[in-house]
């Protein structure tokens, strides 16, 4: 979550939305059911075959006809919430990314989220030869063999876990090194069978590295469709670090398997003054993916306990605008602790994911 970003421009934190505005007002959005991918599919295996698709629909190609946006973009219509009681049953996806674990990581969260309520996690996949900054050992890297897939897929099975997704945040993707990291992990995540995972949007200083990172998502998204992937951009610094940004990106990348991680807890650190739930509200019909943090809502202050003990995040406001826009997951719960604070055991740990799950609860999360 370091700032790497030294300038700022608008809303969206870049200085070249400006030149993209005419291009998106001739240009008409797509249907929602189209821009959001909604619901989860349950699998029967813990490496999921079928993945997470929300549609038979959610990745075909567009209608044919000309693309004209109105002078002014207007608030996409949404579909109404079935009456309590009325519609069909809603099984909405609740995983843990497994750095919430700390430094106990990724095989603590495996043996210890099914005792929290859990049973999907959201794992990630490191770049061989750096160190996790949680001081955990990653059970997978961009190097991993088929033994190490399989050897995973055992310890999912034993403890009765699913992967929900894959995260696969590697760098900047402008960096051709890191492009080539990031399409590494989306060959093993394809091979673990998920169909979404979890990545950097990316940053540029200038006009020419902007276009040059724009040129690099478009690989990462071409790669991903032929894998059968969806890649959501994480809220963090640079193109994506708020809703504006978020909203330029779509616009301008225009891609199926191009879409968005919000994070309840990032989208408050990294922006001031900004209202958490409208921004999700703005952007809520690309969201593919969430990452579920709490904050006290103070700008650039680590400060993410369990959920609802920050308080400066709305979680039922939240879940009803999701439900609105029609997704169901998977909702990521990342805690990612205290700047300050002693260091926490394991027991420390799994307490914040057990407490947080009670909180969903109330929250209707569960229900």
């Amino acid at each position: 979550m370091r700032r790497c970003c030294q300038w700022q421009g608008g809303v969206g934190g870049t200085r070249f939305r400006l030149r993209h505005l005419d291009r998106r007002r001739r240009e008409t959005a797509d249907s929602q059911d189209r821009r959001n991918p909604g619901a989860l599919t349950f699998v029967t295996n813990p490496l999921p075959v079928d993945g997470h698709g929300q549609g038979a629909d959610r990745h075909g190609p567009r209608p044919p006809g000309p693309r004209q946006r109105p002078l002014v973009r207007t608030q996409q219509p949404f579909a109404q919430v079935p009456p309590g009681g009325t519609g069909r049953a809603v099984t909405r996806i609740i995983s843990c990314l497994t750095n919430s674990y700390g430094r106990f990581g990724a095989q603590a969260a495996i043996e210890k989220v099914r005792e929290a309520g859990i049973e999907w996690i959201e794992l990630p996949i490191r770049t061989h030869g750096t160190d996790s900054i949680f001081g955990d050992e990653p059970l997978l890297t961009d190097q991993a063999t088929p033994d190490h897939l399989a050897e995973l897929a055992t310890r999912l099975a034993d403890h009765d876990v699913r992967l929900s997704s894959c995260n696969v945040t590697s760098g900047n993707p402008l960096d051709p090194d890191v492009l080539a990291v990031t399409l590494r992990k989306l060959d093993i995540a394809a091979d673990l069978g998920v169909a979404l995972v979890v990545g950097g949007a990316g940053e540029a200083d200038n006009e020419n590295d902007l276009e040059s990172l724009y040129a690099n998502l478009r690989h990462i998204g071409d790669r991903a469709a032929k894998l059968g992937l969806t890649y959501c951009f994480e809220t963090h610094p640079g193109i994506c670090h708020d809703h504006g940004g978020m909203i330029d990106a779509m616009h301008e990348l225009e891609h199926p398997h191009l879409r968005i991680n919000f994070d309840t807890g990032n989208i408050l650190y990294y922006n001031e003054p900004i209202n958490g739930e409208i921004a999700l509200a703005k952007v809520c019909s690309w969201v593919s993916h969430m990452h579920l943090k709490d904050s006290h809502g103070e700008f650039h202050d680590w400060y993410f306990p369990a959920l609802g003990h920050g308080g400066a995040v709305d979680f039922v406001r939240v879940l009803e605008l999701m439900d609105v826009c029609g997704f169901t997951g998977p909702y990521s719960l990342e805690i990612e602790g205290i700047k300050g604070e002693a260091e926490l055991s394991l027991d420390d740990h799994h307490q914040r994911i057990v407490d947080s799950v009670n909180h969903l609860e109330l929250c209707g999360f569960l229900n």
